[in-house]
Order: C-alpha cells, then sequence, then structure tokens
C-alpha cells in the first residue's frame, strides 16, 4: 500500500485510508447541499403563509404585489 502525502501541514496516509476521508467529504457536501435547499424551501413555505396570512387579514395590497415584493427580496 503506498502512503498519499497531502501538501500544507504534511499528513501520510495510507491510500485507502485518504479515500475513504475523501469519499466521507464528498458524502458531507452532499448532505449540506440537500439541507441547504431544504432550508431555501422551508423558507420559501414560510413567506407563502405570510403572504396568505396577510391576504387573508384583508391587506389593502394585492396578492400578486406581495408575490412579486417578496420574490424582488429573495433574488
Amino acid at each position: 500500500m503506498e502512503p498519499v502525502t497531502i501538501q500544507g501541514p504534511v499528513v501520510i496516509l495510507p491510500a485507502n485510508e485518504y479515500q475513504t476521508i475523501v469519499s466521507r467529504l464528498n458524502q458531507l457536501d452532499h448532505e449540506i447541499r440537500h439541507l441547504v435547499q431544504r432550508m431555501e424551501d422551508l423558507e420559501d413555505i414560510e413567506a407563502i403563509r405570510e403572504v396568505e396570512a396577510a391576504h387573508r387579514a384583508g391587506a389593502g395590497v394585492a396578492f400578486s404585489a406581495l408575490l412579486a415584493e417578496i420574490q424582488t427580496e429573495t433574488d
């Protein structure tokens, strides 16, 4: 088994351990991206609920105008 050397602080690992670490980092990256997307989805749902509540409360602004405002804030 040939060791792999990483520059920076020098770390010497067997190749299989390096591959295990890289694989786990890739999994974590994927999980983080998934969680970020879920958080964005939840924020969208919350914004829609706020717009619906304002509309039901008889806010003087048209529903489409509120949606446009929220969309502009998220862009």
